[in-house]
């Protein structure tokens, strides 16, 4: 299982291939710092992607 963090808003506005992940969400609050958004967890296995939105 993997897990990796991302913005919100990075998520929504571009295309799914290009949004800049993160391994901790410490690393991703720092670039949400400037934009003011949200994170989303993302939790990966073989057979199913999840989203959690923090």
């Amino acid at each position: 299982m993997k897990r990796h963090f991302i913005c919100e808003q990075c998520y929504k506005d571009e295309k799914k291939d290009r949004i800049p992940s993160y391994d901790t969400l410490e690393e991703c609050r720092k670039h949400n710092i400037k934009t003011g958004h949200s994170a989303i967890m993302v939790i990966e296995n073989n057979t199913h992607k999840s989203t959690i939105l923090i």
